[in-house]
């Protein structure tokens, strides 16, 4: 089992299991409606975006608190950066197909994409439904950061690369300009 900030990850044959456990430092009530609340918002976030075409493992529901996906056998792109720069272009169109639905991944990290020959993008318990462009931009510089902190001596070419995908997204100079303004104001370093 895999212990994360809210859910426990148990990986099982071909599934993954995401459950959230209370927390017990919560009213109880709250604390249900809030596990509910999150498990229902990332099923229907996940299934929006696999309908467009955002490369997402399948996913279902199968409690209250709690859901199965499709195991992806693959690596932590995180890991394989280093070697295959290319890739963040397939990532820039996934992201930007999943901006174009409307969500916003919420923690957009290398180590929440997975790559087994093709590029997916996993735990989605943090994205939201939003149209606001500094919503997404956010949702791209915290990418960035990774990108600069996990990979510096790459992370020009990374974030090229990210960039010639997301271009695909019709909003996307707007974003990226719009991500430029949070990096000046300071909000979200």
């Amino acid at each position: 089992m895999i212990q994360g900030a809210e859910a426990e990850i148990t990986i099982q044959g071909e599934e993954v299991l995401k459950e959230r456990p209370e927390k017990k430092y919560r009213h109880e009530k709250l604390d249900t409606r809030i596990r509910e609340e999150r498990t229902s918002e990332e099923v229907k976030n996940i299934e929006k975006a696999r309908k467009h075409g955002v490369n997402i493992p399948e996913t279902e529901k199968t409690g209250k608190t709690s859901m199965k996906q499709d195991r992806v056998k693959g690596k932590p792109l995180k890991k394989i950066l280093p070697s295959e720069p290319e890739l963040m272009e397939e990532v820039g169109k996934n992201i930007g197909l999943l901006h174009g639905t409307g969500l916003v991944h919420g923690d957009l990290t290398t180590s929440n994409i997975m790559y087994d020959g093709e590029i997916w993008l996993i735990d989605l318990g943090l994205s939201e439904t939003t149209e606001r462009t500094e919503d997404q931009a956010v949702d791209i510089y915290l990418l960035k950061k990774t990108l600069e902190t996990s990979h510096p001596e790459q992370s020009t070419e990374l974030w090229e690369g990210f960039k010639q995908g997301y271009r695909d997204f019709d909003d996307s100079e707007e974003v990226l300009e719009t991500m430029e303004e949070v990096k000046r104001r300071g909000r979200y370093k």
